[in-house]
């Protein structure tokens, strides 16, 4: 269920204090977020890794490397362009069982 994801990210991402997250977007965006139905805690744990990897990337690519102040957010454009690198590992079959069995 999309508030699971919710109570997911917040427990991966210390309730959206690591990594630190850019005003632009919020862990209910991205809970709520259709790309994630099948996700796993394990997908939404590598959504949020890459997300950081693509803002840590961005930050050292702009940044003159001053390594006391780094100060990096993660945007609501690099989970966008997380959402495109991870897949649900959940198929569509699991999914549909997962649910028929969690309504008995």
């Amino acid at each position: 269920k999309p508030e699971d994801r919710v109570d997911i990210l917040r427990a991966i991402t210390k309730n959206g204090t690591k990594p630190r997250l850019n005003n632009d977007i919020s862990l209910e965006e991205i809970g709520m977020n259709e790309k994630c139905t099948r996700y796993s805690g394990a997908d939404l744990a590598a959504l949020v890794r890459e997300a950081s990897v693509l803002a840590l990337t961005e930050y050292v690519k702009s940044q003159s490397n001053d390594a006391e102040n780094c100060d990096v957010y993660v945007s609501a454009s690099h989970f966008h362009q997380a959402f495109e690198q991870i897949r649900p590992s959940v198929s569509e079959l699991d999914h549909q069982r997962y649910e028929v069995f969690s309504a008995t």
